[in-house]
């Protein structure tokens, strides 16, 4: 039996717009899943198959596709040249577009079945069911189909414990069917879920539900903190991780090592440590049961921290820094002198992101915010301090953005810049299904003032854009034509002049023009042997 497993997030409408250079962890951990079933898989990117839709005409059993919500016009695009190769063989849909309504993915999208939320049980028990009768597959926790021209919804599947998550890894074969991959960044999973169960102040949607300050989010009895007498959802208004993966649990050290090890070996260049938020790796260990429901309190674990460094650099060519490793997403909250100068101590030279969303500290608690827009500034100034790079992600068109919080924030993007953020990134909110905030729709006053935002945030970027102007930086070759490079430690893409060189190809390269805040041209004065 034959699978084809196409990676479709983050693309919209079938292309890479916002992060060509990332290669995520989910699909690499469904194909493994399901080779380790029996099964033959193929894992594609759709933006591969729209360049050459051939690939669609080998003989395969079933259709699997990965996404987001934001990916709805991709999926239907994929499903329909699927169907005109493949007739009525099942299509399988999983991901975060997996909470999105079943009505729009099962009838408008035309999926066979929904995996909802973490996949891999559901997947061992769905797969030896998928060509037998349908009403067989009422007994898997965690899908929705239809039968009989009904919509069916098994339930949601409990979450995976943290020992089961570690008997997961994704073989890093994978990567090596993702097109430049020796010059992109391959995300490894280091923690999933997230630590912050504080709860927005309300919802919007069908039902309008607000806080009654019954004190459960703040409660110093941590299992209190996931429930809520009003149903709020858990997390930031606008972000479904801690409802769709729970509260953190991290990989154990020697299976991170062993994964980065094995994507060394397959030829990648630049590792990221994945997670909601890195600095809640294994921070569960301090608190009773692992049940990390408090995005404060404990601190960061940085013995653990410590541990995980160093064992992934005693890998020589990440010691020799050869092949970068860098992480994502930090609380600001967690972040003390003795985190910066850790992180400092490994990873200097590379960014680090800190969601601010927004500058108004009665808009920031009221969407259930962990950090304080001060916490947030204060970050920025120690991960400056020991050599990060931090870039700080906003967000337009909230609920609640009055004019005053809008003020606010245009003061905390200045003061961010002043204290040493590289980037200013501003995201247009997008409701995401069964979040507090999926009914939210700004008005056109809160639309006028996004505008401010982001007229505000182009400006800082234009006066941040000429930092790399005349420096030396360490790149990876993408592609030939165009010939474009990747900084090794991440930063804005390099449109190269002069010879072509062949994709993973290490090399210095000194920037002469800034062409945009993503975009930098330069010419090559060193080039690396492998």
């Amino acid at each position: 039996m034959k699978a084809l497993l196409v990676d479709c997030l983050a693309t919209v409408d079938g292309k890479h717009r916002t992060t060509p250079d990332v290669i995520g962890t989910g699909p690499r951990y469904v194909a493994s899943i399901v080779e380790n079933l029996g099964w033959i898989v193929d894992l594609i990117e759709i933006e591969a198959i729209l360049l050459n839709s051939g690939i669609l005409k080998s003989e395969y059993d079933v259709l699997m596709i990965s996404a987001m919500s934001s990916d709805l016009k991709a999926v239907k695009l994929l499903i329909s040249m699927w169907r005109n190769e493949h007739g009525d063989k099942p299509v399988i849909l999983g991901g975060p577009i997996s909470f999105t309504d079943k009505v729009v993915l099962l009838d408008k999208i035309g999926a066979d079945i929904v995996v909802v939320g973490e996949a891999e049980k559901t997947l061992q028990e769905l797969f030896p069911l998928i060509n037998d009768a349908r009403d067989k597959l009422r007994h898997v926790k965690g899908i929705a189909f239809k039968h009989n021209g009904k919509r069916v919804f098994t339930g949601y599947r409990e979450r995976l414990s943290k020992e089961e998550y570690n008997s997961y890894t994704p073989e890093a074969k994978y990567v090596q069917n993702y097109r430049f991959y020796k010059a992109r960044r391959v995300y490894v999973e280091v923690v999933r879920g997230c630590s912050n169960f504080y709860r927005p102040m309300r919802t919007y949607g069908v039902e309008k539900k607000i806080c009654i300050n019954c004190g459960n989010c703040f409660s110093n009895d941590l299992k209190r903190r996931l429930t809520c007498p009003e149903n709020i959802p858990p997390g930031c208004g606008y972000c479904s991780v801690p409802l769709i993966y729970g509260y953190p649990k991290s990989k154990n050290i020697n299976i991170v090592f062993e994964e980065i090890r094995k994507l060394v070996e397959a030829g990648v260049k630049r590792i990221t440590l994945s997670a909601p938020d890195f600095l809640d790796y294994q921070r569960e260990e301090l608190v009773d049961d692992g049940i990390l429901t408090d995005p404060r309190n404990p601190p960061a674990n940085t013995e653990a921290i410590e541990k995980l460094f160093e064992k992934i650099f005693t890998i020589p060519e990440i010691a020799e820094e050869k092949i970068s490793v860098s992480i994502e997403n930090v609380k600001a909250c967690l972040v003390t002198e003795e985190v910066a100068k850790l992180l400092g101590k490994y990873l200097r030279g590379s960014t680090v992101n800190i969601g601010f969303e927004t500058g108004s500290f009665r808009q920031s608690r009221f969407m259930g915010r962990p950090s304080t827009p001060h916490e947030n500034l204060k970050a920025i100034k120690l991960l400056r301090k020991y050599g990060l790079r931090p870039y700080v992600y906003f967000m337009h068109g909230l609920p609640k953005q009055s004019r005053r919080a809008v003020d606010d924030t245009i003061k905390a993007m200045r003061k961010a810049v002043k204290f040493g953020a590289e980037r200013i990134i501003m995201y247009k909110f997008v409701p995401l299904p069964e979040t507090a905030f999926e009914g939210y729709r700004p008005s056109k006053y809160v639309l006028s003032l996004s505008r401010v935002l982001v007229k505000e945030a182009r400006r800082l970027n234009r006066e941040l854009k000429n930092v790399f102007l005349g420096k030396t930086v360490k790149a990876i070759v993408a592609s030939k034509d165009p010939p474009i490079a990747y900084m090794l430690k991440h930063g804005p893409y390099i449109l190269l002049k002069g010879a072509k060189l062949e994709p993973g190809t290490v090399i210095d390269v000194k920037i002469e023009e800034i062409k945009s805040s993503r975009l930098v041209s330069g010419r090559i004065s060193k080039i690396y042997k492998c």
